[in-house]
């Protein structure tokens, strides 16, 4: 029922912020209410991007949509069509610089082409003599920008390299200092740390250097304040503090005074889920 509601309460705000830009007051907001009954093609939405063009693409536990501010255009799995949609649950939508649109399933990660209006898909490797297809949860930005960073449930997490198509994964095998494989989570600062959140192991920061990751120890009390938490997103404000969304509350950290906070939610019923960007 929680998650219902946050599903609901999320693509409620993100369609009225998105509709009318940041600058206009709060007074002249008008809310808008979408679910499927007015076209959205399920109600259990889990992430939500806004495209170069001023799409809002809308990713639920059955289907994609496309919302232009007055209709949905709804896109769903075909066996028949190869260039489709790869599954019909879609974790996360990433919209990046170059106007591609990248969509996480339970069978990998697509790239969505505007002008063609196609799919290409990737089969992420769990090994390096494998291609099986890999449960991806999430998907976000790299310094990089012919990167993405990716986690996949249970497999750790991923490097993506997009002009190349190649995969170098990370896990507690090989990467020192890593809690867990359950990673939920990948956040690149852009200031050199790059921030990992687990399904059962809280968030850990890892400092970036010439091409490796370190374990950085003067965050670790962010991970052992709540070592055995679920972190559900990462999101960074113009303000430059970080904030981290977990099953025991809310995370903040302020990355110019390098101190933090936790915010613990009211009820139990009630853990903090996401963030959302405009």
């Amino acid at each position: 029922m929680w998650g219902k509601f946050v599903s609901a309460l999320a693509f409620f705000l993100i369609i009225l912020l998105a509709a009318h830009g940041k600058a206009v007051q709060p007074s002249a907001l008008i809310p808008h209410h979408y679910t499927s009954q007015e076209g959205l093609i399920f109600d259990n939405v889990n992430s939500i991007a806004q495209d170069r063009a001023g799409f809002i693409w809308v990713a639920t536990e059955d289907g994609l949509s496309r919302f232009d501010g007055k209709t949905f255009r709804n896109i769903k799995y075909d066996v028949h069509s190869p260039q489709g949609l790869a599954g019909n649950y879609i974790a996360q939508l990433y919209a990046d610089t170059q106007g591609n649109l990248w969509v996480t399933s339970r069978n990998g990660i697509s790239k969505y082409d505007v002008s063609s209006e196609s799919f290409t898909h990737f089969e992420v490797a769990s090994t390096r003599d494998s291609r099986l297809k890999s449960d991806v949860s999430s998907v976000s930005r790299s310094t990089n920008n012919n990167e993405l960073w990716i986690s996949s449930n249970g497999r750790g997490f991923y490097r993506f390299d997009t002009a190349t198509g190649d995969f170098f994964r990370y896990t507690i095998e090989n990467l020192s200092g890593l809690s867990s494989n359950m990673v939920t989570r990948v956040y690149d600062d852009g200031e050199g740390h790059l921030w990992v959140g687990t399904q059962d192991n809280g968030v850990q920061v890892f400092a970036m250097r010439n091409g490796a990751l370190v374990l950085d120890s003067h965050l670790s009390i962010l991970q052992q304040e709540n070592r055995y938490c679920r972190v559900h997103h990462i999101y960074e404000d113009i303000a430059n503090r970080v904030w981290v969304a977990t099953d025991n509350g809310l995370l903040v950290y302020d990355r110019h005074t390098a101190k933090h906070r936790w915010f613990q939610p009211i009820s139990s019923t009630c853990p903090a889920i996401g963030f959302f960007r405009w």
